[in-house]
């Protein structure tokens, strides 16, 4: 064993059904751009994966062997275990705590991140609860109740354990439907819910980074999510200047790159190594300012945002940027272009 095999359990955070997306044109093309930036001897489990020639784009991936998941998981344990090959990412049970949205929520509490008038509205939604359909009802009615008036009573309910914005709900005026609560036993399987308001949001940003064994945090770069107004990732965009950083062109950039490394030496000091990102977001505040919200939560695992970060540098090292250009990548069409230079 001299080289990686790739698991890609992508959306495995939704339970044992996630294969099923591996017929999804897009995820096949996210596995094929993922298993592209190993060595060429690397190896891609469940789906075929094209011959290349590149070597391995990020240092920290050079001569890994064994099996490496998208996400860290019990089932992704136990497949290494029956090919009887080595296990090269960080255990499940630390994945599981920091991958919690809980826990960024814990992190926004230790370290005190604005914006608090969001912030403050934010709470944790455990399964017992869930469990309970008259009692989560009258729960949310009467949190929301006592929201600010800017919120217009608008909330949304996210899954703890959840990907692509798949199997929130939400209602406005503090209302409560059927719809609602049949989302709550969902909601309890995946480890309950993220209960905040509902805004409408400017700017989708992410901030991607490597932590490594002992815990050094690497800032691989920033950029802008493309997704869907319900939250479906659709790629990213940004900038990339002449010496191969990459930026997402947000005037509230810096704040986020801040914000990454802090989040990073919290999950290092937990036990987590690996790739992973954050993800955060702009929205309109009560005053009609934009507000950078800059921790929604942490994709302990690989993500859409590292593997772009890998193609642009691939694209750079063969043909270098001058100056700063604005790029896009669509996971649609696997698209990476580039547009005229500029700030």
């Amino acid at each position: 064993m001299n080289h990686a095999i790739l698991f890609p359990n992508f959306g495995a955070e939704e339970g044992s059904h996630w294969r099923n997306g591996l017929r999804l044109g897009p995820v096949r093309t996210l596995a094929q751009a993922w298993v592209s930036l190993f060595d060429p001897d690397a190896k891609l489990l469940l789906l075929d994966a094209t011959s290349r020639t590149d070597p391995p784009i990020f240092p920290w991936i050079d001569n890994v062997e064994g099996l490496v998941p998208w996400l860290s998981t019990d089932e992704a344990v136990k497949v290494a275990d029956e090919r009887r090959i080595r296990y090269a990412a960080v255990r499940p049970k630390i994945v599981k705590k920091v991958h919690d949205k809980a826990f960024a929520q814990e992190i926004v509490k230790k370290l005190g991140f604005a914006p608090d008038d969001f912030y403050g509205l934010v709470e944790v939604m455990d399964p017992d609860l869930l469990d309970n359909a008259d009692k989560a009802r009258a729960h949310i009615e009467s949190r929301t109740r006592d929201w600010p008036s800017w919120t217009e009573g608008a909330y949304t309910l996210k899954p703890r354990y959840g990907t692509s914005g798949r199997g929130r709900v939400g209602g406005r005026n503090g209302k409560v439907d059927e719809k609602v609560v049949r989302g709550f036993p969902g909601l309890s399987r995946r480890g309950g819910a993220m209960m905040e308001p509902w805004v409408e949001r400017t700017e989708d940003l992410s901030a991607q980074l490597y932590i490594d064994k002992k815990g050094k945090v690497e800032l691989l770069g920033t950029t802008r999510i493309i997704v869907s107004r319900s939250g479906v990732y659709g790629g990213n965009e940004g900038r990339i200047d002449g010496k191969g950083n990459v930026t997402s062109g947000s005037t509230f950039d810096d704040e986020l790159r801040d914000t990454a490394l802090k989040i990073g030496k919290e999950a290092a000091a937990q036990g987590f190594y690996g790739a992973c990102g954050i993800d955060a977001f702009v929205f309109e505040g009560p005053d009609g300012e934009p507000v950078l919200r800059p921790l929604v939560e942490l994709n302990a695992r690989w993500t859409g945002g590292v593997v772009v970060i890998g193609l642009l540098r691939r694209a750079h090292q063969k043909r270098p940027v001058k100056g700063s250009r604005r790029w896009r990548y669509l996971l649609e069409t696997d698209a990476l272009t580039f547009g005229p230079p500029g700030r």
